[in-house]
């Protein structure tokens, strides 16, 4: 475990400084790694004297991650013998014990990149881009998710997302009629956006035509139309049917 550590810095390291030619990572996949397996190293202006993470609005927004959807805490040790560091986790209740990052569920590792931005990288004024946030999350961490997107916002940074996601688009919806009166809802749900703050486009495959992108409306019934509501609608019309049926049959049988 100690040799992949140190071959994974070392490589991450060699590809992000190489040319073009020798590059064994892409330029933008080399940046990220070392943003993140370095994350504590290269933004010291975000850390406190004992190293940790400054307490300010997003390190704030890192910990609401880490208590409502990923149930635990993102920790950065390093090796006191070849000084390199790992990524652990420490799930909520364990006072000791703590998992490498490759022993953690999918939604664990895709959120951990997250909490170290937010901890020691990103900053009011940047730019995030997030593909498909709902990525190995339960639907119901969905919209705690977009939540989290709406504090980051809030914080003066512009996040960038894809989605297929009915639930994400949604809680969106909601956040941004919360932006209507946020001050006479309860505290927990105060994350809210003004209309003016966001922006959704859908992309629609037009077969040889190619793809068409087009803005979606906020409507005023409060939604964005994204025409997911047509797959739960023929669902539904699938399996009417099929239950009814069923239904017939445990009825003749009962009655036989």
């Amino acid at each position: 475990m100690h040799a992949r550590d140190v071959l994974l810095g070392s490589l991450i390291e060699r590809s992000a400084r190489a040319s073009a030619q020798t590059q064994l990572l892409s330029g933008i996949t080399a940046d990220f790694l070392e943003q993140i397996f370095y994350a504590d190293r290269l933004a010291p202006g975000n850390r406190g004297s004992n190293g940790s993470a400054r307490p300010g609005k997003m390190a704030k927004i890192a910990k609401l991650i880490e208590d409502r959807i990923i149930g635990g805490k993102i920790i950065i040790e390093h090796s006191a013998i070849l000084n390199q560091p790992i990524i652990k986790y420490q799930p909520k209740g364990w006072k000791k014990n703590t998992l490498p990052l490759p022993s953690t569920s999918a939604m664990v590792t895709e959120l951990a990149a997250l909490v170290i931005f937010l901890r020691y990288g990103i900053e009011a004024g940047d730019v995030l881009i997030f593909e498909e946030p709902e990525a190995g999350l339960h639907p119901a961490k969905q919209p705690e998710l977009m939540q989290v997107l709406a504090a980051i916002v809030n914080a003066g940074v512009k996040v960038v997302m894809t989605t297929h996601s009915d639930w994400i688009m949604e809680k969106l919806a909601n956040v941004i009629l919360n932006g209507d009166k946020p001050d006479k809802l309860p505290a927990q749900n105060r994350f809210a956006l003004g209309e003016d703050q966001v922006g959704a486009w859908l992309f629609k495959n037009k077969g040889q035509k190619g793809t068409i992108v087009a803005e979606i409306p906020f409507e005023e019934h409060g939604l964005y139309e994204t025409g997911y509501r047509e797959v739960s609608s023929q669902l539904y019309n699938e399996w009417r049917p099929l239950s009814e049926r069923r239904q017939e049959k445990s009825v003749q049988a009962f009655s036989k």
